[in-house]
């Protein structure tokens, strides 16, 4: 089961695409094949399930009107797109290139990408999820190294981006042909678990590969579990970035070695972990102040008894007035 409650039903559109003449970059459409031999069930995490598929389709509004109808679908969403992203040179817009899209008419004969986010949006959070295996060309790569590529973050998305091919060459599907063979092993490994074997056995190095527990990162040696063998990539069997098929019993036995728990040896000790930011421990009050020893001891003294206001002395008599001398007689 890849996501959600299983009786509750699912939908999966299945959308590949990619220009007619010397623009093509990639083989999209080989991959419908390959899906097709999958149990719809696979395909949705559920146990009824609905597939709609688009192959090469000619005009965006077709896949505008498909997307909006399984979009309103109830229950969880699956995307499977492969094929090829060009820049509208003039917008500097990421498209999907459709059957008849060229590097001029871009602008009108592509899907904007945004589209699909703006569509994707209105469904509930965690109910989406989609799968990519594209081809971008030089304008694209160069936003993409930059960062920014996504479906909205209510999107699950999972897959691989590989840069544009040498000249006169093209790709091939080789990360969603790989998810397609797992499954038909009968096996059903968690979603990041299944983008970690996909992108392995369909070789991603020099890639961008999305996985959404994890944001972007670079393909290459490391960059996917190390413990799994790596297909032969580009220059698989069927030349021009093919699938290069590995025996059924061998993706089993893959996936079952990438299930079970690591060993270590005695001599061999784990990677550290990061230690985990703990929470920085609670501030420690000061005590309020305790008074001085001298003035805790020291008994308070009885307030002295007020004196007696001296007596105000007396006023000093007035003088007497001086009498004039009498008349001596004559």
């Amino acid at each position: 089961m890849i996501n959600g409650d299983d009786m509750t039903p699912g939908t999966a559109l299945l959308l590949a695409a990619a220009p007619e003449g010397k623009g093509r970059l990639t083989d999209a459409t080989s991959v419908l094949a390959t899906l097709a031999a999958v149990p719809p069930s696979a395909l949705t995490g559920t146990t009824a399930a609905t597939v709609v598929e688009l192959a090469d389709p000619m005009d965006p509004q077709t896949v505008l009107t498909r997307l909006r109808a399984v979009s309103a679908a109830p229950g969880p969403l699956h995307l499977y797109i492969a094929g090829q992203l060009q820049l509208d040179r003039k917008q500097r817009l990421v498209h999907l290139a459709l059957a008849r899209t060229t590097a001029i008419t871009v602008r009108y004969s592509g899907l904007p990408w945004h589209w699909l986010a703006t569509e994707l949006a209105v469904r509930p959070p965690g109910t989406t999820t989609a799968v990519v295996d594209l081809v971008a060309d030089a304008a694209v790569w160069e936003q993409l190294v930059r960062g920014g590529f996504g479906l909205g973050p209510g999107v699950r998305l999972y897959g691989r981006v590989a840069p544009p091919p040498g000249r006169r060459s093209t790709l091939g599907p080789s990360y969603l042909k790989a998810m397609a063979e797992i499954w038909r092993t009968g096996a059903r490994p968690p979603m990041a678990q299944l983008h970690e074997l996909a992108a392995t056995q369909g070789g991603s190095d020099g890639a961008l590969l999305f996985a959404a527990d994890e944001g972007a990162y670079e393909g290459g040696d490391g960059s996917v579990n190390g413990g799994l063998g790596r297909g032969a990539g580009r220059d698989g069997p069927e030349g021009g970035g093919g699938f290069a098929a590995a025996p059924v019993s061998g993706l089993a036995a893959q996936y079952e070695r990438a299930s079970a728990p690591q060993q270590f040896s005695p001599n061999t000790a784990p990677s550290p972990q990061a230690p985990s930011r703990s929470a920085a421990p609670a501030p420690i009050l000061a005590p309020d102040p305790v008074p001085a020893a001298a003035s805790a001891l020291a008994p308070a003294s009885d307030p002295a008894p007020a004196s007696d206001p001296a007596p105000a002395p007396a006023p000093a008599p007035a003088p007497a007035p001086a009498l004039d001398p009498a008349p001596a007689p004559a």
